[in-house]
């Protein structure tokens, strides 16, 4: 059909330019050159085919480009990556299955992360056996708020755990709640995942503990506020986070 309708409008030129038309209408004679309303026709036909054939290049393009991305190693070298704490991009550091139980029983949620980063994050957490919440309220009950220190003071999460305590309104069993959640940086995640176990908060923590929320509940002058949560003073001081491990880890 298509080879018919090319043979046609060849024959169709081939007549025109001998000035056999009038007034813009084609008047070609011979039974086999089409009309102008079949060489219209030929015409759409012909352009809906080259759109086709143009988006499935196209769309073949793109779908190999995203596959030669996702296969890079080399997406970020050491002199552009990225830090955990500095809220730009983290890199997709896969899954671990070592890993799998080490977060079983952790419900997290980040506060002052880019939604790129919230995604990856989430996915290592869900990795490790941990969940996460969007938010924050009497069903929305987590066991750690994960944020960089710089962002603890404007963060809504944190304000929001803090009034729990500070709002003679609420019951104990809330203030409790808001008192145990465990307030940490996001090098707390990467540690765990580079060494395949649990490791303890009390060296990741995103606030001092004179700051922390546990020390605030105790300061109450009202005693049925008072929690018997401390922390440990034969806890080790904090320790920096092996950056030699985080390295091979985002690379």
């Amino acid at each position: 059909m298509y080879q018919s309708f090319c043979a046609s409008i060849e024959l169709m030129m081939s007549s025109a330019s001998n000035n056999n038309h009038s007034g813009g209408n084609f008047t070609v004679e011979g039974n086999d050159v089409p009309s102008a309303t079949e060489y219209s026709k030929y015409r759409q036909a012909k352009a809906l085919d080259d759109i086709i054939r143009a988006t499935q290049h196209l769309t073949e393009r793109e779908r190999q480009a995203v596959f030669q991305l996702a296969q890079n190693p080399h997406m970020f070298c050491p002199d552009i990556r990225p830090t955990p704490t500095n809220n730009n991009t983290l890199p997709n550091l896969g899954s671990n299955p070592n890993a799998t139980n080490v977060m079983q029983g952790v419900v997290a949620r980040l506060s002052g992360f880019s939604d790129r980063d919230k995604v990856k994050y989430h996915g290592l957490i869900e990795n490790m056996g941990g969940s996460f919440k969007h938010e924050l309220g009497a069903d929305h009950h987590i066991s750690h708020l994960i944020i960089s220190p710089e962002e603890v003071h404007a963060s809504a999460a944190y304000s929001f755990l803090k009034r729990k305590i500070d709002d003679d309104h609420v019951s104990q069993v809330e203030k409790e709640w808001a008192t145990r959640v465990k307030i940490v940086t996001p090098e707390w995640v990467l540690a765990c995942w580079t060494s395949n176990q649990h490791v303890e908060e009390t060296q990741y923590l995103a606030v001092p503990p004179s700051n922390s929320l546990e020390t605030h509940i105790q300061s109450s002058p009202n005693p049925s506020m008072t929690t018997t949560t401390s922390i440990d003073p034969t806890t080790p001081s904090p320790m920096t986070t092996d950056t030699s491990q985080l390295d091979k880890v985002l690379r």
